[in-house]
């Protein structure tokens, strides 16, 4: 919001945000001639995204790392459609209802926040990035990261998600809409 953030809480949550892409998997390390070599471009810069979601006398520091990638020209667009608010809805009206012939138990909605949701997608193409001055390989020359799952700030990245937790909900027994 604009405000200094104390260094050291920045460095903290820089150091867990890192600790998070090493548990993940997120990315594993390649070269920039790779890089060349598959995509003919350099690896994507990063950008870290430090956040107060605390207050001014409270701080809770929360910092994201994210890729930089932007679409070019004549590159297709990538949309991940949001539900229509029809849908939600037609939910909510279906939950609230008593109208299950036989059955004691009233329908449920639940809201699932998922933290560091994209990070949990496996990439589909290669993505090449540059390492932040946080990981101790990015001193080495001609090292940077082949995303294995997706990241913030690249173009697929909305897509892939929702693709995955459809997936996962599928394999649990839950039917996909047709709708939305």
């Amino acid at each position: 919001h604009g405000g200094a953030l104390p260094p050291g809480l920045v460095r903290a949550a820089r150091q867990k945000e890192i600790q998070f892409l090493k548990d993940r998997k997120v990315y594993s390390l390649s070269t920039t001639a790779e890089a060349f070599r598959l995509t003919r471009r350099p690896p994507l810069k990063l950008k870290w995204i430090d956040t107060n979601k605390g207050d001014e006398r409270l701080f809770k520091i929360r910092s994201r790392l994210v890729c930089t990638e932007i679409r070019r020209k004549g590159m297709e667009a990538i949309f991940s459609a949001t539900p229509p608010l029809e849908s939600l809805r037609a939910l909510v009206a279906k939950a609230a209802s008593d109208g299950r012939p036989g059955q004691t138990d009233p329908y449920k909605i639940m809201l699932a926040d998922v933290s560091r949701a994209h990070f949990y997608a496996k990439a589909v193409r290669d993505v090449f990035i540059q390492l932040s001055a946080e990981d101790p390989r990015s001193a080495t020359p001609g090292v940077c990261g082949k995303l294995e799952k997706t990241m913030y700030g690249t173009l697929d990245a909305a897509e892939q998600w929702a693709n995955h937790y459809a997936s996962t909900l599928v394999q649990a027994g839950f039917v996909r809409g047709t709708a939305s």
